[in-house]
């Protein structure tokens, strides 16, 4: 197995973000999942009427998606670090 050239950047990298997110997203939902239905319930009625709840499932596949997209983005701070 061989690391990319960049490896040692990860921390800064945006997809460590996205991914770190879902991966806490979905530990939540399975750790405590009363905790959010009563966080649902606490929206304000307008709130979760503008909300499917279907798509909150959805929530951490984007942002997994988000991730994996942004590896191939440049990151211009990143590139101006390197030189």
């Amino acid at each position: 197995m061989k690391f990319v050239e960049d490896w040692k950047d990860w921390p800064r990298w945006w997809s460590t973000y996205f991914e770190l997110a879902a991966a806490s997203f979905f530990s939540y939902l399975a750790a405590a999942p009363d905790a959010v239905i009563r966080i649902w319930l606490s929206l304000p009625e307008d709130i979760r009427a503008a909300i499917d709840p279907e798509y909150i499932q959805w929530a951490g596949i984007a942002l997994i998606a988000s991730g994996s997209f942004c590896k191939i983005v440049e990151q211009q701070k990143l590139k101006r670090a390197a030189k």
